[in-house]
């Protein structure tokens, strides 16, 4: 892919014609670099075999794929030495080096001109040795080297202060690809509360494998424990901001992101002084430890688990979600690029593009009034301001899987931010760059929530006290959601290039891509009055149980109570709701009323069918917790009028 350079200019940050004599955008007012109208694909003529020789270890096993990233069928290398056939200048294909006790190593090649002239390609291929010690990788993925020393370096950031990394991955006495420890991490956090009055450092767990750092001008000398501590903090009227990262454990930028972040939290005091932030920078230590996406053996997602809570840890990120009630909420991940990036034309593969960080806030349906449009000014401006320090930014892909920690959150009716740095399966190459992009983008919502404190707080507070409100009363159109999707009918250009593998923009450098979000209902259902879970039937107390974990409130029907209330059954056409009728509840019941707060996360959990988090088992059905009984039904029921149910006990406040 070869680029030919014309004359027409563009601005490289908006993608707006420039004007000839200016080096300044009409349009955004960045200084700019210009860009030419198109850059060409040509191919190259003729190709010739090409000797490709591997330079390594004799133990070392080669397997060579046709495509840039190690997909598809692959073929071995023998004696070190492999022949391309018509290979031409720009032709890319990737190799598989692995050798026991070192990092299997999968990279990409692209040929050049030279190369072609040669008639061989020598690769060299250096393994790096396994510490064997835990928060290490197998595996890592390596872009060509052009797009490795020309991409991904630091140097070409603006007004991002490169030097100011002194997180224990920069600062401790590293080896290989071996990422911050939990001690590591205690140890750099409790060196912040020993400098700073404003940072406090606790743990959600008895064993002290889950920190979590309150940044807070509020004095809490007298806080026994972080329970008391949040008592303490939440009266001082500040906006509150929960801020979690690395639920993943092989997602390190994002727990080393934190840290830099809680540094800055630490001696900066202009941040806390509409803020009070809540940071638990590494909550999975089983999966950073392991270097696992999962959180135990069993390879439980715990990005999967915000409604069946299956996980202690995050039963325990939810009882500090209910104790905080943030108005914001912020979740720190990786991508994995080498996947998403790469395309093929018919003039061979190509990057669509490289990004650096994605970041998104999903518009739920089911928030309350004004969140999610004043949430996505927030993000649009940190996408802005992200590109303009030099770091290619684009939206991360849509979701309204209520079983994620974002997804929940915004049942919750939090602003609520995803960021995914491209970092997945590249062990610590461009380290720094993944690390400064996570930091930058929470310190511009931190910053952008800081100016805004009192409308966020009073937007959030309305659509909190709107939930409680409709849920005690008859309304045609107060619905809950079971189906969302984006009409993409508007949304969201960003300048968003294609590159070649020498690191090259290739088609049109102002090439923007467009980004929507959720818009449109497809599937709802009228809430009720309250949900009913029959006593002495398998799985309901489990679901009261979990549900009051997830901060919902219930009371209790006595036994033999008479309600008028409709059963959820199935049929073959999938969930069926009945006709109302008198139901004698033996045992009596457990009933979930609607004028709550956490209404939203007991729909989500309760009504069966939920199409957005079918693939996650969502709903309590959908995850087995509550199964159909002999006769077809689902021991779940929903009454349309408070007033018909006779309540006796106390109810339960959560």
């Amino acid at each position: 892919l070869k680029p030919d350079h014309a004359l027409a200019m563009f601005c490289g940050y908006c993608g707006a014609r420039l004007k000839e004599d200016s080096n300044f955008c009409g349009k955004c007012g960045t200084k700019v670099k210009k860009m030419p109208e198109e850059l060409k694909w040509e191919e190259e003529e003729g190709g010739c075999d090409l000797e490709i020789i591997f330079e390594t270890n004799k133990n070392v096993d080669i397997v060579v794929f046709s495509t840039p990233n190690g997909m598809g069928e692959g073929t071995t290398v023998c004696d070190r030495r492999l022949t391309l056939e018509d290979a031409e200048a720009g032709f890319v294909f990737s190799y598989k080096a692995a050798s026991a006790g070192f990092y299997t190593l999968i990279s990409t090649v692209v040929i050049g001109e030279k190369d072609v002239a040669a008639g061989s390609k020598t690769v060299k291929i250096k393994l790096e040795r396994r510490t064997g010690k835990g928060y290490e990788p197998e595996l890592m993925y390596r872009w060509s080297d052009e797009i490795e020393d020309k991409m991904f370096g630091t140097e070409d950031l603006c007004n991002v202060d490169t030097n100011a990394l002194n997180t224990p991955a920069f600062c401790g006495e590293t080896q290989g690809h071996r990422f911050t420890t939990l001690e590591e991490v205690v140890a750099f956090l409790q060196e912040l509360e020993r400098q700073s009055a404003n940072a406090h450092l606790y743990f959600l767990d008895a064993d002290n494998s889950i920190p979590v750092v309150l940044f807070t001008k509020t004095d809490l000398s007298e806080a026994k424990d972080l329970d008391s501590a949040l008592t303490v903090m939440r009266k001082d009227g500040h906006l509150t901001i929960m801020y979690q990262a690395q639920i993943h454990g092989n997602e390190p930028a994002s727990g080393e992101g934190a840290l830099a972040v809680a540094e800055i939290l630490a001696k900066d005091e202009v941040y806390l002084e509409k803020l009070d932030v809540a940071l638990a920078p590494c909550v999975n230590r089983y999966g950073a430890e392991h270097f696992s996406r999962f959180g135990d053996t069993h390879k439980l997602n715990l990005n999967r688990d915000g409604l069946c809570l299956r996980s202690q840890i995050v039963r325990k990120l939810h009882w500090l979600y209910g104790r905080l009630m943030p108005e914001v909420f912020i979740d720190g991940h990786e991508l994995a690029g080498r996947v998403s990036f790469v395309e093929k034309s018919e003039r061979g593969y190509y990057l669509n593009h490289l990004d650096d960080i994605r970041i998104i806030c999903v518009n739920n349906l089911n928030q309350g009034r004004g969140v999610f449009a004043d949430a996505e000014k927030i993000l649009c401006k940190t996408i802005v301001g992200l590109q303009r320090q030099g770091f290619r930014t684009f939206f991360y892909k849509l979701s309204c899987d209520n079983t994620t920690s974002c997804g929940y959150a915004r049942l919750r009716n939090s602003y609520t931010f995803l960021i995914e740095s491209n970092g997945i399966n590249l062990g610590k190459q461009h380290f720094a760059r993944r690390v400064l992009s996570q930091r930058e983008a929470v310190l511009s919502i931190l910053r952008q929530a800081s100016d805004k404190a009192d409308t966020i707080r009073r937007t959030v507070k309305d659509a909190r006290e709107q939930m409680i409100f409709m849920g005690g009363r008859d309304a045609g159109e107060n619905r809950f959601v079971l189906k969302h999707q984006a009409s993409q009918e508007s949304g969201i250009d960003v300048l968003r290039p294609s590159y070649d593998f020498f690191g090259r923009p290739v088609g049109n450098p102002g090439k923007m891509d467009r980004a929507y979000n959720i818009d449109t209902c497809i599937r709802s259902r009228l809430r009720p009055a309250a949900y009913l879970l029959p006593k002495g039937v398998e799985g309901t107390t489990e679901a009261a149980e979990i549900l009051a974990a997830n901060g919902a409130a219930y009371y209790e029907l006595k036994n033999g109570a008479k309600v008028r209330a409709i059963q959820y059954s199935v049929s073959k056409d999938g969930i069926l709701i009945g006709d109302e009728q008198t139901v004698i509840f033996e045992e009596g019941a457990y009933v979930f009323p609607m004028n709550q707060e956490g209404a939203n996360v007991i729909a989500a959990s309760l009504e069966p069918d939920v199409d957005d988090t079918v693939e996650s088992k969502g709903s309590f059905v959908q995850a087995g917790i509550l199964k159909k009984t002999e006769s077809g039904d689902y021991p779940l029921y929903r009454c349309q009028d408070m007033r018909m149910l006779r309540l006796s006990g106390k109810q339960r406040d959560n």
